[in-house]
C-alpha cells in the first residue's frame, strides 16, 4: 500500500461498469498493479457503477476496487465520476469488457512521463478479438477516426476508445 509520504505519484484507474459481473473480474484481474508499482506509483482502482442489478459492485469490493455508484445514467457522467473523485494525478480509462490491454498500462505511464505527453489515446483493436465488434461499428468507428486525421491532424486509429491516460492537472471537472 502506498501513501502520499512515499510518492506523489499517483494512478487512478476508472471503470465505469453497469451489470458487468462477467467481466469485472477479469478486467481488474488483468491490471499489473505489480508493474505500476515498481514504476514508484500509488494506485487506486474505482469501479463507477450505474446502479447494476448484478453482482458487479461485489466483485469490485472483492477485488480490492473503491465502487462508487451513480444512480445519473450514462458512460459519459461515470467517466465525469470517476474523474473527479479520483486522487490519482494521472488518470486510466478502461472499460470493464476487458477489451483493452490494461498490460500495456505501465508502457504507457513510461510514454506519458518520458515524452511529457498530456494525453494518451489508446488503439483497442490490436487487442480486440475476431468478432467482438460488429462490421457497421468498424467501419464507423474507421470513418469517424479518418474525419479526425483530416481535420485535427492527429495521429488516430481509435477515435471511439474509451482507454485513455492522461494527467489529471489537464482536465476541468465539475459536478453539477
Amino acid at each position: 500500500m502506498c501513501t502520499a509520504a512515499e510518492n506523489n505519484d499517483k494512478v487512478s484507474i476508472i471503470i465505469p461498469a453497469l451489470n458487468e459481473e462477467s467481466g469485472i473480474k477479469n478486467t481488474i484481474s488483468s491490471i499489473p498493479r505489480s508493474k505500476i508499482h515498481e514504476q514508484g506509483y500509488c494506485l487506486e482502482i474505482l469501479v463507477i457503477d450505474g446502479n447494476s442489478t448484478d453482482l458487479t459492485r461485489d466483485v469490485a469490493l472483492q477485488l480490492g476496487a473503491k465502487v462508487i455508484v451513480e444512480k445519473l445514467k450514462g458512460y459519459g457522467r461515470a467517466l465525469k465520476t470517476g474523474i473527479y473523485a479520483a486522487r490519482g494525478n494521472i488518470i486510466v480509462t478502461i472499460d470493464a469488457d476487458g477489451s483493452y490491454p490494461t498490460e500495456l498500462i505501465p508502457e504507457y505511464l513510461q510514454e506519458l512521463d518520458e515524452k511529457g505527453l498530456d494525453f494518451i489515446s489508446v488503439n483497442r483493436f490490436s487487442k480486440m478479438e475476431k468478432g467482438a465488434m460488429s462490421v457497421m461499428h468498424r467501419i464507423g468507428n474507421k470513418v469517424l477516426s479518418l474525419v479526425m486525421r483530416l481535420l485535427y491532424s492527429v495521429d488516430l486509429k481509435d477515435s471511439q476508445s474509451g482507454m485513455w491516460v492522461m494527467k489529471k492537472k489537464t482536465l476541468s471537472i465539475e459536478l453539477i
